[in-house]
């Protein structure tokens, strides 16, 4: 599935169009990105506030790593800062 990084919500007019403004994903890294309970650093590694148990559950180890221009770190940047969740709530 293909992701806003920055949504289109709240995203600039040439914002919602940049092709760096998108992330392909499979469909549970990209529930997991949209909610905020992972994102990614500028080098593509995973960050996740998950439990050891919810990220086993998701098949995740925390070793995970995509591909990343470097144009989209402004995004991911976005992502880190305003949608990556500090904790889980339940």
């Amino acid at each position: 599935m293909a992701s806003h990084i920055k949504p289109w919500a709240v995203s600039e007019n040439h914002e919602k169009l940049d092709i760096l403004n998108g992330l392909c994903l499979s469909p549970n890294y990209d529930g997991l990105f949209e909610i905020g309970l992972i994102s990614f650093n500028d080098d593509g590694t995973i960050i996740t506030r998950l439990t050891e148990y919810d990220m086993d559950a998701y098949g995740l180890n925390g070793t995970e790593k995509i591909e990343v221009e470097i144009l989209q770190s402004k995004y991911l940047a976005w992502h880190r800062e305003n949608k990556l969740q500090a904790s889980i709530l339940y």
